[in-house]
């Protein structure tokens, strides 16, 4: 079988997507697995115009291309002749196409994640086919100091644990401003939020190029938002009372393979309070606590690495509803829409 394995040539410091659009090493290999001891392979355009390159016998079964010669989607004719310029091989209608061999430079530890490799098969009747695959760089593997990912048979040492810190915000319903609810909510602040996750549910082995890796996740988490009212029983008095809760979520989600972006949707249970300082607000009757159920959707994205920590900025769509006993004139209840932003670490 005939093979042609590119990879990339560095060619002095230039970044990563030079190197790979300026070099292309070529193997080859005839049907039986040996490598084409000696020649020149020829790409010819449907005009005639042709580029060449040559087959060394001290590198047999190797030659380099200049990407930049070769035109994205034109329909190449590619023959291999032997030093007798006897045509060994030949396919008609290869096509060149960049981005599948961009080796997906990582930025954060410099160095490209995939090695890549098209491959032109041969047969016997001298007919040819194609095929490109990709494998983890184990360089890039190392210097992510996740040596896991160098063996294909062992299981990824993907992020198990997310920790994050965000400013939730309320977005509407009872859980704004409201001059006529109680004696006057007139100021609503952005708050503090933390949570830890662990994660769950991946994939045994790294899943193919470019596809996104699947996760289950479990939540628990704290948020507080600060609210400035009137007071009823002494008018005239300003006071500040603090919405505490504490959620539990459980979410499905993915990552892309370089671990730079990540997304989940989530279902989720809360307990909350009203809290006057250290006291559970009430007002007659009523008490302020709550429970309540909904739904979330966070986003984060990856920016930096401090050793073998990663650092992000994370961003939260939430739909809550609480539960109360109500009345005309109650407050902090129903549904409760929110958004955060924040830093996350994993």
């Amino acid at each position: 079988m005939f093979i042609i394995l590119a990879a990339c040539l560095p060619s002095g410091p230039v970044e990563a997507q030079d190197r790979v659009h300026r070099f292309i090493q070529y193997t080859l290999q005839d049907s039986n697995g040996n490598f084409f001891p000696i020649g020149e392979v020829e790409f010819c355009t449907p005009e005639g115009e042709c580029l060449y390159a040559d087959i060394e016998k001290d590198f047999p079964g190797h030659f380099i291309m200049r990407s930049s010669e070769l035109e994205p989607g034109v329909a190449y004719t590619v023959r291999i002749y032997d030093l007798n310029v006897a045509v060994h091989f030949e396919m008609d209608n290869w096509v060149y196409a960049p981005r599948n061999y961009d080796p997906s430079f990582d930025r954060f530890v410099e160095t490209d994640k995939f090695l890549v490799y098209p491959r032109f098969h041969g047969h016997e009747d001298g007919g040819m086919t194609f095929r490109l695959d990709t494998t983890l760089n184990p360089e890039w593997a190392l210097r992510k100091n996740l040596p896991k990912y160098a063996a294909p048979d062992s299981t990824p040492d993907y992020p198990r644990l997310v920790a994050g810190f965000q400013a939730p915000f309320m977005l509407g319903g009872k859980f704004k401003t409201d001059n006529s609810a109680i004696g006057g909510v007139d100021d609503v602040r952005p708050g503090l939020g933390i949570y830890g996750t662990i994660r769950f549910g991946y994939p045994k082995h790294m899943p193919p190029r470019d596809h996104w890796i699947f996760f289950q996740e479990i939540t628990l988490g704290y948020q507080q938002n600060r609210y400035e009212t009137w007071e009823i029983v002494t008018p005239g008095r300003r006071s500040d009372v603090t919405f505490h809760r504490v959620k539990l979520s459980y979410g499905m989600g993915q990552m892309s393979q370089s671990f730079g972006s990540h997304w989940s949707l989530a279902v989720t249970v809360a307990t909350s309070g009203l809290y006057d300082g250290t006291e559970m607000l009430k007002y007659v009757d009523r008490s302020y606590r709550r429970s309540g159920f909904g739904c979330k959707a966070s986003a984060l994205q990856r920016l930096f690495q401090v050793g073998r920590v990663d650092v992000g900025i994370s961003a939260q769509m939430e739909l809550m509803y609480y539960f109360a006993d109500t009345g005309s004139d109650d407050f902090w209840y129903g549904t409760a829409p929110s958004a955060s932003i924040g830093l996350v670490v994993f």
